[in-house]
């Protein structure tokens, strides 16, 4: 399994409006062939930073996520609304 994880900081007058976007391209996410799970947090000490955790079967369906017209449409307008560039990892499932 292929985890994607990205961090996020957002301007705080600006949450709610990414908690939306991010809500709406997480369903979308959810629908792809190879999406296994994606999932949104906020973190509980600062309500500015977010992560997105998603699991794909593969590196390809990640790249493809990334490129979908969902992911690239809320990636296009969330910029406007973060302190500094997401951080990405993509990572391998251990256990």
């Amino acid at each position: 399994m292929i985890v994607l994880v990205t961090k996020v900081s957002v301007k705080p007058e600006r949450v709610e409006e990414f908690k939306q976007t991010f809500v709406t391209m997480a369903r979308e996410t959810r629908k792809e062939p190879d999406c296994n799970d994606y999932l949104l947090f906020q973190d509980v000490q600062n309500a500015d930073v977010w992560y997105t955790i998603g699991r794909w079967k593969t590196v390809e369906a990640v790249h493809a996520h990334m490129t979908s017209k969902h992911s690239t449409s809320a990636t296009a307008k969330a910029m406007d609304m973060l302190t500094k560039d997401p951080e990405f990892s993509i990572c391998r499932e251990v256990c």
